[in-house]
């Protein structure tokens, strides 16, 4: 599955991308298109089960075409503990995503209750087939958790007279090390396959989407734009 593919069997269906011209030059965003088509086709897989009365998890489980796409889901329900107790404005939000020869699922907790959101908890299973660097398939996917959280509520610029506000690292919104989840988690599936799948940006589409989808869950809104307008710019 990539930007042109999706991993559930919704029945018929039909996908067109079509490029918004901006007045502003824009370069390539992370994972391109994947990054962007992927994260919100998670947010309407919630927003599905949701209108259908099901939970999340389960409608993902029922509507994946593959064991393996099975198996990784489950493994990030099981290590995040879908579905645990939270307190109200605390919410656990799922996103799944597969490319490059690989699968991720990410569980993310996201509290709202202060002036900005913080992601609290990420859990994170990972299939890239045969595993090779254990550590850096660790790395990455830690490294997109971060990625995903801020395109959702902190990365946004302001253009000021056909220029960007923003300068530099100082005065543009991306996490900071105090935007870390307290308790993160990895979990890498024993190797499946002979040939090694890719990693470096397999994470971004389903941690975006986690970071959304568990913000909708804990305010009752829908997210319609990243970064999302109470936050970020």
């Amino acid at each position: 599955a990539g930007s042109g593919n999706t991993p559930y069997n919704f029945g018929v269906k039909a996908k067109t991308l079509q490029q918004h011209v901006l007045a502003v030059p824009c370069g390539a965003w992370r994972v391109v298109y994947s990054g962007q088509v992927n994260s919100v086709d998670e947010i309407l897989v919630d927003e599905m089960a949701r209108a259908l009365g099901k939970d999340e998890y389960q409608f993902r489980r029922e509507y994946l075409m593959e064991d393996k796409q099975r198996r990784v889901l489950d493994l990030a329900a099981h290590e995040g503990q879908w579905g645990r107790p939270l307190p109200a404005g605390v919410a656990q939000g799922l996103g799944f995503h597969q490319e490059y020869h690989s699968l991720c699922a990410y569980l993310m907790e996201v509290d709202v209750r202060g002036a900005e959101p913080r992601m609290t908890r990420c859990t994170i299973a990972v299939d890239p087939g045969f595993t090779i660097n254990p550590t850096g398939v660790i790395s990455n996917m830690y490294s997109a958790a971060h990625d995903g959280f801020s395109t959702v509520f902190k990365a946004g610029l302001h253009i000021d007279n056909g220029s960007t506000r923003e300068s530099n690292w100082y005065d543009y919104k991306w996490t900071r090390m105090y935007d870390s989840a307290p308790e993160m988690s990895c979990h890498i599936v024993p190797n499946t396959q002979a040939v090694p799948g890719g990693i470096g940006e397999l994470g971004f589409p389903a941690a975006a989407a986690a970071a959304a989808n568990a913000w909708a869950r804990a305010t009752g809104k829908k997210p319609r734009m990243f970064p999302i307008n109470e936050y970020g710019a």
